[in-house]
């Protein structure tokens, strides 16, 4: 971290600032800047005072003379404000949506009892190589950065190598979700001459026995293996783990000690743990199976990615909020399955089906995507529009909170008004409070 610089301010300044919302948190004040996702940490009355009185348009020069004794409030109130540039901040969205989710093929040698697209035999219609490149081609020109191939299992695609590669000369990165049980050295060297961002390989278990319960026998050692190869060819390699929820729940130790072991074998530079906190209906794993397990899951997996990482929250929250305005959860991104029925969320089994690139011009479902991306801002939900953490929090999953939205088939004209508010609990609230008074000072320099 950069050494702090001390700020001149002529006693003339009167600042313009942007609205804020005001919340009263454990005996302190949070004053939040909605539209900027920006805040002011107020830890008593006089602070409080001073800051409403500089909103208001007091000179700099009259406040220090009415407050005479009390200059380190002054001067903590006036280092908030100059140190995070409230007055020339930008708003800036976090999400773009320029990357693209191509399902090239259903066919799958695996029957995983959780897997949400229930892959295994190809489709019928499946695209072709020449539409998927003309897909993928049509999509960098319209400004895409970035193609992740998955499934099904992609690298059974007889053309899966020859795809890779045209993504990579038009010039956007490629990302490959695999199952890690087709690779060898010859493939992976060829892999690493291309334009790969990263390659995620699932791993469900922590060791034989309990992977096999997923992902069937001898595949365990087979998908470490193919880590160990991307590892040796610089690729860097996201291990998804989704746990059977019977094993995480006795299991969960296991789970630590598993992915503590990988990660000092090779770094946090060459590889990253993924646990997933969201269990979505499969296979072998309905709807109401999903919903009554939900909230205990979630916290076994928490629980385990605690163990692995420590407490990782504030770091994430920082990260987060540094990158822009959380006014999207990313909805209108471009997902296309492999027989060319597209959906404007990963989530498939929770949204509706848009259409099918085969039906219409790529111009067309560009401008849908545009349309989807625009409604998909937390502006248009309810409570959320009015809440000042609305781009701190961004309303988090529109597939999870806000369904009727996302099972809707035309995006281009919706009434909001019908769709039903989101429920939000105090507890949410409190803790984004929480971190925003325990990261406050971090965002100083």
């Amino acid at each position: 971290m950069e050494e702090e610089k001390e700020v001149e301010i002529s006693e003339d300044k009167v600042y313009n600032l942007p609205p804020f919302q005001i919340v009263k948190y454990k005996d302190q004040y949070l004053a939040i800047a909605t539209e900027l996702a920006i805040w002011v940490v107020l830890t008593n009355e006089n602070q409080l005072t001073i800051f409403k009185m500089l909103q208001k348009g007091t000179t700099v020069g009259k406040i220090l003379n009415e407050y005479e004794t009390d200059q380190e409030d002054i001067a903590y109130v006036l280092t908030q404000i100059e140190a995070k540039k409230i007055e020339s901040a930008i708003t800036k969205s976090a999400f773009s949506n320029t990357k693209l989710h191509l399902h090239v093929t259903n066919q799958c040698n695996m029957r995983c009892p959780h897997c949400y697209m229930k892959s295994g035999n190809a489709y019928n219609d499946e695209l072709s190589t020449d539409e998927i490149k003309s897909l993928c081609d049509q999509f960098y020109h319209a400004g895409g950065t970035d193609v992740f191939l998955t499934g099904g299992e992609p690298t059974v695609r007889p053309d899966f190598f020859e795809l890779v590669e045209y993504i990579s000369r038009l010039g956007m990165k490629v990302s490959i979700y695999s199952n890690g049980l087709f690779w060898n050295e010859e493939r992976v060297r060829r892999l690493a001459s291309q334009n790969v961002d990263c390659i995620q390989i699932s791993i469900d278990g922590y060791d034989e026995e309990s992977n096999s319960l997923v992902r069937g026998k001898n595949a365990f050692e087979r998908a470490l293996n193919a880590v160990a190869l991307f590892v040796k060819y610089r690729i860097f390699v996201k291990i998804a783990v989704t746990p059977p929820y019977e094993v995480i729940c006795a299991h969960s130790a296991e789970y630590i000690r598993f992915s503590r072991k990988l990660l000092e074998k090779y770094g946090k530079e060459a590889i990253q743990i993924d646990y997933s906190y969201f269990l979505m209906p499969g296979r072998n794993l309905s709807a109401e199976v999903v919903a009554e397990r939900k909230t205990e899951y979630y916290a076994l997996v928490d629980q385990v990615v605690t163990g692995i990482y420590g407490d990782t929250a504030e770091d994430s929250f920082v990260s987060n909020v540094s990158e822009g305005i959380c006014d999207s959860c990313g909805y209108g991104g471009l997902n296309v399955m492999a027989n060319g029925d597209f959906y404007f969320c990963d989530r498939i089994p929770d949204v509706a089906k848009i259409g099918n690139i085969r039906d219409m011009p790529f111009e067309e479902i560009h401008a849908l995507m545009q349309a989807a991306q625009q409604a998909g801002k937390i502006d248009n939900f309810k409570p959320c529009n009015t809440c000042a953490l609305k781009y701190i929090c961004g309303g988090g999953c529109r597939a999870e909170h806000f369904r009727q939205f996302t099972k809707l088939h035309d995006i281009s004209n919706i009434n909001f008004d019908h769709i039903e508010p989101r429920t939000c609990s105090q507890e949410n609230k409190e803790k984004f409070y929480e971190l925003m008074l325990k990261t406050n000072e971090r965002f100083f320099c």
